[in-house]
């Protein structure tokens, strides 16, 4: 089992979109995806959610660091 982290709210090259696919192309049954966005960033929380929810994942949302970080933690549906 494998953990992969993400933060959609680091400012790279890369769409927040983007950085997910290149993540989830490795990512097997076992493994959680951790993927940390700033709580009042709805956009970017829909973004990621219908996103995983397109390719396979299942997933919940997790208030973290004084309400001010929300964590979707993500697995891939078992078929």
């Amino acid at each position: 089992m494998t953990d992969y982290y993400i933060n959609l709210d680091f400012q790279g090259q890369k769409r927040p979109n983007e950085k997910l696919k290149d993540v989830i192309e490795n990512i097997q049954y076992d493994d959680e995806l951790i993927v940390n966005v700033a709580a009042d960033n709805h956009r970017k929380i829909e973004g990621a959610t219908r996103f995983l929810d397109n390719n396979g994942f299942d997933h919940l949302n997790k208030g973290i660091n004084s309400g001010n970080q929300i964590s979707i933690v993500a697995h891939l549906k078992k078929e």
